[in-house]
């Protein structure tokens, strides 16, 4: 089973401060170079051992930063679809205004009609022209540029809205520790933190394989996140002491799938799936005396089942993937 630890780090030193800084900004230095010979093609494994020359890095944590420069690369090709379809519907939907309003179904509030067409056109063109780029990414297998740092500071940095340190640490402000149980954790780190500060650290253990359960359901969707994001989301919410309920429209749809089961328990002689389906059912009635993992472990186990084992038309369960 997988562990996640969030860290806080309480009344740290400002010697401290400078090596966490440092191995902050060596290590996004080492993902950043990662990702930009991952996209020129070179091999993963090529990748780490460069890192080990240029950045001096042990194994473990060139693998790391290479680690995450191609999860980045993962979540930006998992995302062009999402954004594809966000985009299109979007077009629909600013077509379908211009339409009422050069039928006269609705007025302009805010401004003449004239400029408001002028002003849905626009949007027209350019919600055209990224539906384009998206789809040439999709169809060569590439991915939109990255701004490590966010789109939004860089903005913020080319009109002086921030200094250029501020952008610096926005940019350096990320460390990942993946650690071995056979070797006490991540040595790397090890190095500038000792005992004594390790004793102000609060940690909190996090069950990851609930929460890949719960980000899928809760944030992919709604919030346009791609599963690692959401993931991420979902950890660092329940590290503040947040619960992630099963949204109403969830528990509406598996009660409405209700008669789906009851008909597969007549129709079939009893075994452990009809036991399993009958769980599933009691869970369904009374939800909300279970604890929240729980109802998450049988909403995520119950589309597999169904679709692989009593073989439900898919147009029948799809409604859960709301």
């Amino acid at each position: 089973m997988k562990t996640t630890r969030m860290l806080k780090l309480k009344n740290i030193s400002p010697q401290f401060k400078v090596k966490l800084d440092n191995l902050m900004r060596e290590f996004c230095a080492a993902k950043r170079y990662s990702y930009n010979r991952l996209l020129n093609g070179l091999d993963q494994n090529e990748t780490n051992k460069l890192l080990q020359r240029v950045f001096r890095l042990n194994k473990r944590y060139s693998e790391d930063a290479t680690l995450q420069a191609k999860t980045i690369i993962q979540s930006q090709k998992e995302l062009l679809v999402l954004y594809l379809e966000e985009t299109k519907a979007k077009l629909i939907k600013t077509r379908r205004k211009i339409e009422t309003y050069k039928t006269g179904k609705k007025t302009p509030r805010k401004v003449d009609l004239k400029t408001c067409l002028e002003g849905l056109e626009f949007r027209v063109k350019k919600l055209e022209q990224k539906q384009t780029e998206l789809e040439n990414h999709i169809d060569n297998h590439t991915i939109p540029p990255a701004i490590f740092g966010g789109k939004k500071n860089f903005c913020a940095r080319t009109k002086g809205h921030i200094t250029n340190q501020e952008w610096k640490d926005l940019r350096t402000n990320q460390l990942y520790s993946r650690g071995d149980k056979t070797k006490k954790g991540n040595l790397k780190p090890k190095h500038p933190i000792s005992a004594q500060l390790i004793a102000g650290i609060d940690v909190n253990i996090d069950r990851t394989a609930v929460t890949i359960m719960t980000k899928q359901g809760n944030f992919i969707k709604s919030r346009v996140l791609s599963v690692h994001q959401a993931a991420a989301l979902v950890i660092g919410r329940r590290g503040l002491g947040y619960r992630e309920k099963l949204p109403v429209k969830l528990i509406q749809k598996l009660q409405e799938l209700k008669p789906y089961l009851q008909n597969l328990i007549g129709s079939k002689e009893e075994s452990n799936k009809i036991k399993y389906l009958k769980d599933i059912i009691q869970k369904i009635d009374n939800f909300k005396h279970y604890h929240l993992w729980t109802l998450w472990n049988m909403a995520n186990k119950f589309l597999e089942f169904n679709l692989s084992d009593h073989k439900l038309k898919r147009q029948e369960v799809k409604i859960l993937s709301y």
